[in-house]
């Protein structure tokens, strides 16, 4: 196991792992290859804080860092001691940014994930959503999980079960709305200053809530 703590080496690296590999098969074609010898669940490397920069177009998008990141044969990377994605603008402003306890890298599938007081924050609308467990696909470019989810805005926190969102975190989808919420008046809507140290906003009960239309069909909550 390779332990690597400068990071501009870990591009070249990953290379040499795939170059090896394939040599390795070609030499024992014709031989019996020892099946532990590319296991798939096997570190072939682990990096010491981490700080990973990713661009398009020459643009940066996205930056990573993690205090420990392990690298697999098949590619799979691990984040044991916490991780933190940077999501860029088309201006280079940060966006968003997700944190974690640990994280899971998926190479086949493109997919993060994030486990353990996962937080993410959208810095241009100061909002922010909390759960246990949120997973980010890179191909489809957003955010879900299936666990409870917390979403805090400057106006109202709304709770429920399960959620979808863009990866740039200001259109999300709630599957399974739960419990209460609390609202808070904008100032477009009294043209007041809000007093967010001083006002206290109680959140209504359900049983207390006005009676709703049975025979309506329930549908998921989003802010779109």
């Amino acid at each position: 196991m390779l332990n690597l703590q400068n990071t501009k080496y870990r591009r070249y690296f990953l290379y040499s792992l795939r170059a090896i590999a394939i040599l390795l098969l070609v030499a024992c074609a014709d031989d019996e290859i020892d099946e532990n010898a590319l296991a798939d669940d096997e570190p072939q490397a682990i990096f010491e804080n981490i700080k990973t920069h990713y661009s398009e177009e020459a643009q940066l998008k996205l930056k990573i860092e993690a205090p420990k990141e392990i690298v697999f044969a098949d590619e799979n990377v691990d984040y044991p001691e916490g991780i933190k994605i940077t999501m860029y603008d088309e201006r280079g402003v940060i966006n968003t940014t997700l944190t974690a306890d640990t994280g899971r890298y998926e190479q086949k599938k493109k997919i993060y994930h994030a486990y353990g007081n996962v937080v993410v924050i959208n810095h241009l609308r100061k909002q922010r959503a909390e759960s246990e467990e949120l997973h980010w696909d890179e191909r489809k470019r957003e955010i879900y999980t299936e666990l409870p989810i917390t979403v805090i805005t400057q106006y109202e926190t709304l709770k429920g079960i399960g959620m979808t969102s863009n990866e740039k975190f200001d259109k999300y989808t709630f599957l399974k709305p739960q419990g209460t919420f609390i609202y808070k008046e904008s100032p477009e809507q009294n043209n007041q200053p809000i007093d967010n140290k001083n006002k206290q906003t109680e959140a209504m009960p359900i049983e207390q809530m006005p009676p709703r239309d049975t025979n309506k069909v329930k549908k998921p909550i989003t802010n779109e």
